[in-house]
């Protein structure tokens, strides 16, 4: 770090050009082998921070990942690659369901249908029950209308 603030204020800062950022004083680096031996140095020397940053980035996506594991609204995936998320695909497909469904004639008719079964059921409920017959009685009457109607049958009665 020291070495860059050096290089910083003593080569690549001219004093006669305070306003200037980058304006290099001296001759000798612009050289093949000063330019040559800087990008050799410093390339080791930016492996280190860069296999932190690329490790870290591995391990905050993972995190992440465990995290929105379960919304299927979030995906992990970049813009190109969402498709292979069926979880998340299935989702959009269902939202544009919702929004095809949210047509305002259709949910007026829908909501017409709705109240319409409400009273109905309304309705129903109010109505005083009739005495129920026994089913007994029903079924003698059925009986006594068939015997009546096809007297051939009586004699295959018991």
């Amino acid at each position: 770090m020291l070495f860059r603030l050096f290089l910083t204020h003593f080569v690549f800062r001219d004093s006669t050009y305070p306003n200037i950022t980058v304006t290099i004083d001296n001759r000798y680096c612009c050289t093949s082998a000063a330019i040559l031996h800087h990008v050799v140095l410093f390339f080791f020397y930016n492996i280190i921070p860069g296999l932190l940053s690329a490790s870290m980035r591995i391990v905050k996506g993972m995190l992440l990942r465990v995290i929105f594991f379960s919304r299927i609204d979030r995906t992990s995936l970049v813009q190109g690659f969402q498709a292979w998320d069926k979880a998340f695909v299935a989702y959009l497909g269902f939202v544009t369901v919702l929004v095809a469904h949210r047509q305002p004639v259709m949910l007026v008719f829908c909501q017409l249908l709705i109240d319409r079964q409400k009273d109905h059921q309304l309705l129903e409920e109010h109505k005083p029950r009739q005495p129920r017959m026994s089913q007994k009685a029903v079924n003698r009457w059925f009986l006594a209308v068939t015997l009546l109607r096809n007297p051939s049958f009586i004699k295959y009665r018991r």
